[in-house]
């Protein structure tokens, strides 16, 4: 936070800082502060694109946080605006949109961040249901197949024609699984 705070008082016009500002802030917890930080990046001449919709998701995550909804839903589609191809703002807003209670627009959501390459897997949880709740059995069942990595386990066909939702469940673990192996030495 010191070197962000001295690069900004070094280099005043540069908005990049007070957005790295922001961003810590919002990391250690202090989200007032950083709101203020992030209002005043956003009002700046910060660069259109990819960098600067990276801020605003970043800046619709502190107002989710903060429990402003409308403000983090509308941050959210000012991030796509900046950068359409912004998988997890396309995932956030197809969560925000199942809260919401909009089924089909979350599914859109949900499924073009898959199309992006950007779906978490509990992204792709929700995706599968949807589709299932839709009716859409064997187009769950085939994200869920091609999501499951190489070599899902054998019964995954099977269990699936009868429980989509286990089958949704086992396709979360073995990503969590994975993620988990690929950070730690094997045998600890």
């Amino acid at each position: 936070l010191l070197a962000y705070a001295e690069a900004a008082r070094l280099d005043v016009g540069n908005p990049v800082h007070r957005a790295n500002i922001a961003s810590t802030l919002q990391q250690l917890g202090r989200w007032e502060e950083a709101r203020g930080h992030f209002e005043a990046v956003l009002a700046a001449e910060l660069p259109q694109g990819e960098g600067r919709a990276y801020v605003i998701y970043n800046y619709a995550q502190l107002l989710d946080w903060l429990g402003d909804d409308d403000g983090a839903f509308g941050a959210l589609e000012l991030a796509l605006q900046e950068f359409p191809e912004f998988a997890d703002a396309e995932q956030q807003l197809g969560l925000m949109q199942l809260d919401r209670g909009h089924p089909e627009l979350a599914r859109s959501h949900l499924q073009r961040a898959l199309d992006l390459g950007g779906l978490t897997p509990e992204g792709l949880l929700h995706l599968a249901l949807l589709h299932e709740a839709a009716g859409a059995r064997a187009e769950a069942i085939g994200h869920l197949r091609r999501n499951a990595g190489p070599d899902p386990p054998r019964e995954m066909d099977q269990l699936a024609q009868r429980d989509v939702v286990a089958v949704a469940n086992v396709v979360v673990l073995i990503h969590r699984f994975r993620a988990r192996s690929a950070t730690r030495p094997i045998g600890l």
